[in-house]
């Protein structure tokens, strides 16, 4: 009869073959999580860094667009260490007084530090609402003379009221005219001849906004950086022309000034204007306009304006900056015809606009904007 030793012959084996098993399981176990954790790691770090290529590509696409696209949506695409960022602008809502857009951009992380091969590339999509703000240049009249103006004829229109249509309600009006004073002791507007022509606010008088000469306050009542502008160091204009000895340099083409193109044309010395066109028309010295000639936009002269014919300046006029240098300039005399110089804000905006940049919304970011 065996014995109770005898009938646990193998136990030990099982016992072994059991705890071996345990630990076999056990090992798996933690290789498994050890993996899904390196693996959960490595996909948050790429998504991580997805998110920053889609955050840089945004950056990137303001930084090379400082003026709203002529046609929606519009898309770029930007390399970008360890990926690239697709990056499209929308038209959100189109509205005179509030146009807001939207910047999506879409990063993809194309490095190849991931677990498995086959991994699928890590994708974040963001974006962010923005404004577009265009630079101002406050004027205080449509047409501003920082030396004493002389009207002949009661022909024409200088006019404070503003011309843009597309301008959100109310458009108040501005003075049609502004010169220096007559003195310092005399605060009167240093203006002669006919008022009739000035319309604004208010109606047929021009307005005194400083005293006269180098030394005097009206010079300043217009914010213009004249010296930096002058020495080109304010701004850099897309068309250079000389026109003192020797000449050099060409007026742009009907064709580089129509659309969305408003270039900025500094002529060095005196100038006649090139026929129609609009930007920003800068003149060191005197200017002159003949027949049925038109320019949108902004006109900033030295000297003076001699204007021969029925021309047109729709936007803003300044003469006489060259009292800003310290020098002298006549009197400025406009003369008989039917003239138009005419406030327009669109007009000044537009050519202002490549001064202008985009403005974040605030609480517009979205981190969970669709893409597919």
């Amino acid at each position: 009869m065996p014995t109770r030793r005898q009938n646990e012959r193998g136990v030990s084996l099982l016992l072994t073959m059991l705890l071996v098993l345990l630990l076999m399981v056990a090992v798996t176990g933690a290789t498994m999580r050890t993996t899904a954790e390196r693996r959960g790691a490595l996909d948050l770090a790429a998504q991580v860094d997805a998110f920053a290529i889609a955050q840089s590509g945004i950056d990137r696409y303001l930084e090379a667009h400082t003026t709203i696209p002529t046609s929606f949506p519009d898309s770029a695409v930007y390399t970008i260490p360890g990926g690239r960022a697709v990056v499209t602008m929308y038209q959100m809502r189109a509205a005179a007084s509030d146009t807001v857009f939207i910047v999506a951009s879409r990063g993809e992380n194309l490095t190849l530090d991931r677990y498995a091969a086959n991994s699928s590339v890590a994708v974040r999509t963001v974006a962010q609402m923005m404004r577009f703000s265009s630079a101002t240049l406050n004027l205080p009249a449509g047409f501003v003379s920082l030396t004493p103006m002389q009207k002949n004829g009661n022909s024409g229109s200088l006019s404070g009221v503003d011309a843009c249509t597309t301008a959100p309600a109310p458009r108040p009006s501005i003075p049609g005219v502004a010169v220096p004073s007559i003195s310092s002791g005399n605060p009167a507007p240093d203006y002669s001849g006919f008022t009739g022509p000035i319309d604004g606010n208010p109606d047929d008088t021009p307005v005194a906004i400083g005293t006269p000469g180098p030394t005097g306050t009206a010079k300043d009542a217009v914010d213009i950086d004249w010296a930096g502008i002058v020495s080109r160091t304010a701004l850099t204009p897309d068309y250079y022309r000389k026109t003192t000895s020797p000449t050099s340099g060409a007026y742009p083409t009907s064709a580089q000034m129509n659309g969305s193109n408003w270039p900025i044309v500094f002529v060095e010395g005196d100038a006649v204007l090139p026929g129609d066109g609009q930007g920003i028309f800068i003149v060191t010295g005197d200017l002159t306009i003949n027949g049925s000639d038109t320019w949108d936009g902004i006109v900033l002269i030295g000297g003076v304006l001699t204007s021969n014919g029925n021309n047109k300046v729709r936007g803003g006029i300044v003469t006489g900056l060259n009292l800003k240098l310290g020098m002298t300039v006549p009197d400025q005399t406009v003369g008989n015809g039917n003239k138009l110089y005419q406030y327009d804000s669109c007009a000044m905006a537009s050519a202002m606009g490549r001064f202008g940049g985009w403005q974040r919304v605030r609480n517009g970011w979205l981190d969970n904007w669709p893409s597919y």
